[in-house]
Order: structure tokens, then C-alpha cells, then sequence
């Protein structure tokens, strides 16, 4: 409910497929440690992000116990701006 939400204040249409998308984002980083988000221009994956992040910290605001429910903030960085390893890690081989 949250998130059709924070799609009608975005004056966004809510559309079940692309709650579902979003819905789909929560679950994987819920058991995942990082996620990258990957597609074609204009498909909808920033607002997919910002909506999931406005309602995770709404609900965090209204005091849900659910650990998942957390005040979140977004980074957007430029890939190309860092080296391979700093972006996806990398195993020092020595240690």
C-alpha cells in the first residue's frame, strides 16, 4: 500500500506490473548483500529505486517494526569514475 502510495504522490499512474517490479527490488535486496539495477533507457528503473527507498523510510518514519523498513538515502555514482575492483570488489589474494 505504501508504495502505490508514493507513486500517486509522485503523480505517478500505478500500474500492478511495475508495483510488482518494485516489489521484486525489495526482495532481492532483502536477501542479497548489493544489487545493481540494469536496462534500457527510459524503463523505469530510477523512479523503481526512488519510489521502493520513499516508502521503505515512510514506513521507518511511522514506526514499523519490520527491520526491512529503513530511512534510506540514494547514490548515484558514475561507473567509470572508479577503478573495476573498487566498483564490484575484489579478493586480495595475499591475505
Amino acid at each position: 500500500k505504501e508504495i502505490e502510495h508514493q507513486l500517486r504522490l509522485a503523480k505517478l499512474q500505478v500500474v500492478p506490473a511495475f508495483v510488482g517490479k518494485i516489489i521484486q527490488l525489495l526482495e532481492t535486496q532483502i536477501v542479497r548483500h548489493g544489487v545493481m539495477v540494469v536496462g534500457l533507457t527510459m524503463i523505469g528503473k530510477s523512479t523503481n529505486i526512488t519510489i521502493l527507498s520513499k516508502a521503505l523510510s515512510q514506513l521507518r518514519k511511522v514506526n514499523s517494526s519490520d527491520p526491512a523498513h529503513q530511512l534510506t538515502k540514494i547514490y548515484s555514482l558514475n561507473p567509470k569514475s572508479i577503478t573495476m575492483n573498487e566498483l564490484y570488489g575484489s579478493f586480495n589474494l595475499m591475505t
